[in-house]
């Protein structure tokens, strides 16, 4: 007998995986759990699900990115300015992630384009 890819229980567990993922959501204490973690892929995943404004911001008026640049996290700098985190945004104290960060860091983000 042939097995079709419907009935593959690996396609099946895999799609079951992918429906799950799609209907979880999300929100911005996740975000500033996975920066914090420097977990990269799942603030991508995070930032690309829709769910969470790259702008938002936590009870204090950080942004996700002047957290990622005073946890001094690069690369979740990056994934953050590509989903469209505005870097001059300023917090309570008139501070940009650009203020926050480790000079060579503050260097990277200001730069980008």
């Amino acid at each position: 007998t042939t097995t079709t890819a419907s009935e593959n229980p690996v396609t099946l567990e895999s799609q079951q995986q992918q429906q799950q993922q799609q209907q979880r959501t999300f929100d911005g204490l996740e975000a500033r759990e996975a920066i914090k973690l420097g977990d990269v892929a799942s603030l991508e995943a995070i930032m690309s699900s829709g769910q969470v404004d790259p702008n938002y911001r936590d009870g204090h008026g950080f942004t996700l990115l002047m957290l990622a640049a005073m946890f001094n996290k690069k690369e979740c700098c990056l994934a953050l300015l590509a989903s469209g985190a505005r870097k001059e945004l300023v917090n309570r104290d008139n501070e940009t992630a650009i203020d926050l960060a480790l000079v060579s860091l503050g260097n990277i983000i200001r730069q980008y384009k």
